[in-house]
Parts: C-alpha cells; sequence; structure tokens
C-alpha cells in the first residue's frame, strides 16, 4: 500500500497533467482529484481518440488495465475531454451520466472539457480515471 506522501505525489502530478484549462472549459481542479483518490486504493488511467463520443470513452474502457475490470467495482471516475469549441456539453453530460448509471451507484463521478479551436471537429480525446 502506498504511503499518504505517495499519494500526494500522484494526485500532484496527475492534477498537473489534467489542468489544461481554457476559456470555455469546465475546469478539474485538485480538489476533484482528490474526491477520486479518498479512501481508493487502485488506480487505473487510460486515454483514447475517436471521431464520436461514446467510441472515445468505449476505447478508453478497452484499454488493457480495465480488461478484468467489473464495472460496478469502480468507486471514482474521472474524465477530462479535449474537444472543439463547438461539441456540445450537453451531449458529454449525457454520455457521462449513461456511463455513471453503470458504476457504483455510490461512485464519485467528475468530468472536466478542455475546448480548442484547433482539435477538429471530428475527433474527440478523453483520458479516463477510475479508482477501486
Amino acid at each position: 500500500m502506498k504511503s499518504d506522501d505517495d499519494k500526494d505525489v500522484i494526485v500532484e502530478n496527475i492534477y498537473k497533467t489534467l489542468l489544461t484549462n481554457s476559456e470555455d472549459s469546465i475546469d478539474i481542479d485538485n480538489t476533484d482529484i482528490e474526491t477520486i483518490f479518498q479512501d481508493k486504493q487502485n488506480l487505473f488511467i487510460a486515454q483514447s481518440e475517436a471521431p464520436l463520443l461514446s467510441d472515445a470513452i468505449n476505447l478508453a474502457f478497452k484499454a488493457p488495465l480495465f480488461e478484468d475490470i467489473n464495472f460496478k467495482q469502480i468507486k471514482g471516475l474521472l474524465m477530462k475531454f479535449y474537444i472543439n469549441s463547438d461539441f456540445s456539453f450537453i451531449d458529454i453530460a449525457e454520455s457521462v451520466n449513461k456511463l455513471s448509471k453503470k458504476i457504483d451507484e455510490d461512485a464519485d463521478v467528475i468530468f472536466g472539457t478542455f475546448c480548442d479551436d484547433s482539435i477538429s471537429k471530428n475527433k474527440m480525446k478523453v483520458i479516463v480515471m477510475a479508482t477501486f
């Protein structure tokens, strides 16, 4: 088991990675990341890119780290979406809501976005962190 100091370093490094914000973003902050880690022992991270939101999410959860995981075991879920600013936040919220119904009903679920017009309207990137 990792010490609290080790967990603090891990949280800080992940925070720096996910702290990419823009004017139109839904920001993730240190408190969000600490919430996902609180009282959890295992962390899996995956990243994917696809033209469709659902495909990007599905590809992330098909990463080798998630192969043997039952979704109901997930106690914390943080997702960061990198999108074109024309992309609908409602679509993201609906997708996160659908996914949250597949995991533990008491799980912490947090998502954020990074909007950048240099990102193609036909491409979506997602980083997924799940704790157990």
